[in-house]
């Protein structure tokens, strides 16, 4: 696959677009958190909760409709945000993105629920214990698979480790890659999360609306590299039966963040829920959250709580200063990865000005090596046309 062309031209051609890429994500990483539309949210949440304790319901009513308009509207910006930071992942380096689009869907298959044949709530009790017992050994072997990984100096390492086949030079390319930095503090390129335990209400009505319960127990691993989420999956499918697998990634289009989503049998056919999300997307959907939560609700007393903490809150700016650093948009600098563009750029002009200076002293010696030449010339023509001198006596 050819990353950047072969000419000059078409090397700074490519180096341009990346360029361009990776501000256009800069720009919506920044536009993730809109103050104003918190504020806006938080306004009109306030305004519905002080109308439903008036018990003036119907003015709720017309509140509610007005922030779940209004949710709906942030969700979509949301929403629009996901293909620009996508062709960050797609295009910044297109040879580590194609392992990555080799990854498949796998069929979900068939598996009767434990206890099938009892009635729906003793299904649902005896599915929440198995999910507490199964929860420290699946946190532990997942927390397993991001150590090898951030302990690695290699690719190649890890492909050891788990005896993944690199014989084709898959998996050869750098760990570390300079534009797909996960944390520029800790230098680890994966973390692993783990959700809480469904409770049993929750668990009882999606059970009820004849859902299976594949995701008690919950990890995501976030990355920032496509072709180390790649290896990642090559690992799971290496190590457990995978019972489905749907890379969202692939969609033409984006009404949701996307993932990697799959369920592994863990241990004797218990299926665990396992996710893979790009920093950047995992960034949207925590703020895409609590307006799709609204979005949802079919009446005011549905969405209770504040949707946003205080935006007095003295915490809220360091966090947000956390999430700009997690991001790369570190405070009153360039985004990193824009630098290590600039940087290739400044470099290959540079090489480029080198090449140039040592083909002029090539062409000088050649016109040197020339000019030595021609009396050396001019003299062979001159013993040929010369007669021999005369025998020595």
């Amino acid at each position: 696959m050819k990353v950047c062309g072969d000419t000059e031209a078409e090397i700074h051609a490519a180096i341009e677009e990346k360029k361009a890429t990776l501000s256009n994500n800069k720009s919506a990483m920044s536009n993730i958190v809109d103050y104003t539309a918190r504020e806006k949210a938080t306004e009109l949440q306030t305004k519905m909760f002080g109308e439903l304790k008036a018990a003036v319901v119907d003015d709720a009513q017309v509140t509610f409709n007005e922030l779940k308009a209004f949710c709906g509207d942030q969700a979509k910006r949301l929403g629009d945000l996901i293909t620009v930071v996508m062709n960050k992942y797609k295009t910044t380096d297109p040879r580590r993105y194609e392992p990555f689009e080799q990854v498949k869907d796998i069929a979900v298959k068939d598996q009767v629920p434990p206890r099938a044949t009892l009635p729906l709530p003793e299904q649902v009790e005896f599915q929440l214990a198995n999910a507490t017992w199964y929860e420290e050994g699946f946190q532990a072997a997942m927390k397993e698979v991001a150590a090898v990984f951030n302990e690695a100096k290699t690719c190649q390492e890890i492909c050891e480790h788990y005896d993944i086949d690199n014989s084709g030079g898959k998996w050869s390319k750098e760990l570390r890659a300079e534009v797909f930095n996960l944390d520029l503090r800790t230098n680890q390129v994966v973390r692993a999360k783990f959700g809480p335990l469904k409770g049993f209400p929750r668990a009882l009505e999606k059970m009820s609306q004849g859902k299976t319960l594949r995701d008690l127990n919950r990890d995501t691993f976030e990355f920032e590299d496509p072709l180390l989420m790649a290896l990642c999956f090559e690992v799971l499918n290496k190590k457990y039966n995978i019972h489905g697998l749907k890379n969202k990634y692939l969609q033409e289009t984006f009404k949701e963040p996307p993932n990697l989503h799959m369920n592994l049998d863990i241990k004797d056919g218990w299926l665990c829920e396992v996710q893979m999300l790009f920093r950047d997307i995992l960034l949207i959907k925590k703020e895409l959250h609590n307006f799709y939560d609204v979005n949802r609700a079919d009446g005011p007393f549905v969405v209770a709580g504040k949707l946003f903490k205080s935006l007095e809150d003295p915490g809220e700016q360091q966090r947000d200063e956390d999430s700009k650093y997690k991001s790369g948009l570190q405070s009153g600098g360039e985004d990193s990865l824009l630098t290590v563009i600039r940087a290739k750029d400044d470099q290959l002009k540079a090489n480029a000005e080198e090449l140039k200076s040592n083909a002029e002293q090539l062409e000088a010696k050649d016109a040197e090596i020339e000019r030595l030449k021609a009396p050396l010339s001019q003299y062979e023509d001159d013993t040929k046309t010369s007669p021999p001198p005369p025998p020595h006596p």
